[in-house]
């Protein structure tokens, strides 16, 4: 009985999904409103906390997506630390000198997300080429809960505080 319930509501997802799929791009765009806002409720249910503020929701080319993960390894801190990462990876022999590994990582990464929270901006990013895939939601929903997470308990900060103490920072790793 759970696995027949269980594949009625994964068709309902992607007949729901489907039909996006023929909508011009406003109503596909109205259609992603819809679905945020609906999964902005679930999360909030589920975790018991309201989001405090609204947030933007950007629908970006890979390219631009690119650019801001491009960004985001140049910023000081994460350049300083990508280079420490880098001369070890060289050391250890698991990259060649004239790889540029910034360069390689965030194709790599662009090549994988559909979506991403940004901290520093309070926005949600989408792949334009991914808002009307089913299963989108679950992207959508996970990056949902870091906007919700920012709100109450401010990653950034927590990142910062990790980075200065040294238990927490080999902890991580």
């Amino acid at each position: 009985m759970r696995k027949t319930a269980f594949i009625a509501a994964i068709l309902l997802h992607v007949a729901a999904c489907s039909s996006l799929r023929n909508t011009s791009p406003d109503q596909s765009r109205a259609g992603l409103s819809k679905k945020i806002d609906s999964i902005k409720q679930v999360v909030q249910e589920i975790r018991g906390r309201s989001f405090l503020e609204d947030f933007r929701v950007n629908v970006k080319t890979r390219e631009q997506l690119r650019e801001i993960i491009v960004r985001e390894l140049e910023r000081e801190a994460n350049a300083q630390r990508f280079e420490k990462n880098r001369k070890l990876l060289l050391l250890l022999g698991l990259i060649r000198p004239d790889i540029d590994l910034k360069k390689a990582v965030a194709s790599l990464i662009t090549g994988h997300v559909a979506g991403f929270y940004d901290t520093e901006e309070k926005e949600l990013n989408l792949l334009e080429e991914t808002i009307d895939n089913p299963g989108v939601e679950g992207t959508i929903a996970h990056e949902v809960l870091h906007a919700l997470q920012d709100q109450h308990f401010h990653i950034n900060a927590m990142v910062d505080a990790i980075r200065r103490d040294d238990d927490r920072k080999r902890a991580t790793y």
